[in-house]
């Protein structure tokens, strides 16, 4: 298991509460394995080879999004924040979203 966290993204990492029982539970991935790891000022975005799976700290949630949502692939290695767009990188290609204006992803 690889999981990628930038330097530019530890400031947002940092933000996320510290206490253990604030964490999200393993068992929200449904045992998915990480594969790429990004936090953003809102949200951490979580690549698996289930999916991608977006996590809300205030809500203290994860929802996930698959093919059915318009993922090219279930298999994510890559995953990049560009201010309102998410990249998602697979060994089939590219998929982008607007996660901000995307229905499916607010």
């Amino acid at each position: 298991m690889t999981t990628t966290v930038s330097s530019s993204n530890r400031s947002e990492l940092d933000k996320l509460p510290a206490q253990g029982s604030q964490a999200p539970a393993r068992n929200s991935l449904g045992g998915a394995e990480i594969y790429a790891l990004v936090a953003g000022p809102e949200v951490v975005w979580a690549g698996t080879n289930n999916g991608a799976f977006k996590y809300h700290p205030e809500r203290r949630e994860w929802k996930q999004y698959t093919t059915e949502d318009g993922l090219i692939d279930d298999h994510l290695n890559a995953i990049a924040l560009d201010r309102e767009l998410v990249w998602f990188g697979t060994d089939l290609g590219l998929t982008v979203f607007r996660w901000q204006a995307f229905h499916r992803f607010e």
